[in-house]
């Protein structure tokens, strides 16, 4: 059993101490998307099974300020584009753990925030639980952690009885 985590890397880019997206279009996507069918074919060829983790949400935005960027607000765009590309992504290995008959833990679950008003109910993620916009804080570090060693455990369990 393999538990595979891709894609926070290789949506978005360093440069110099801030963060941008790696791609003007969709093509960091569709390469994670590649990425993710050579794994899946390789191990599954092998007689094993895989859990592609789902990448968590984080911010351009919250790490270029954390960083000093003098223009933050130039990232607003970008956040918004790359929270779009993430769902794609997580929608794609949503699709691809389903055939292999698993399913991830979320990482979006718990920093999920509901909003209500009169117009209806919306989500914001709460960065507050992260220390930098991308790195989960302690308290959250643990929980994911435990989220996958939960995960591991019921998969490993299953397959090992299932061979």
């Amino acid at each position: 059993m393999f538990f595979i985590f891709l894609g926070t890397c290789d949506l978005t880019a360093k440069n110099g101490p801030f963060m941008e997206l790696k791609s003007k279009d969709e093509s960091s996507v569709h390469q994670v998307f590649r990425y993710i069918d050579r794994f899946n074919r390789f191990v599954n060829v092998h007689g094993s099974r895989v859990v592609f983790l789902e990448v968590p949400p984080y911010s351009i935005l919250k790490w270029n300020i954390h960083r000093g960027h003098r223009s933050p607000q130039d990232f607003i765009v970008q956040d918004k584009i790359l929270s779009h590309r993430i769902a794609l992504l997580n929608d794609y290995i949503r699709q691809i753990n389903f055939a292999n008959q698993v399913v991830s833990p979320s990482f979006r679950r718990p920093v999920l925030r509901s909003h209500t008003s009169k117009r209806g109910r919306w989500y914001t993620t709460n960065y507050g639980l992260y220390s930098d916009g991308v790195h989960p804080s302690p308290i959250l570090a643990r929980y994911w952690l435990r989220s996958v060693l939960t995960a591991m455990k019921t998969y490993c369990r299953v397959y090992a009885v299932a061979r």
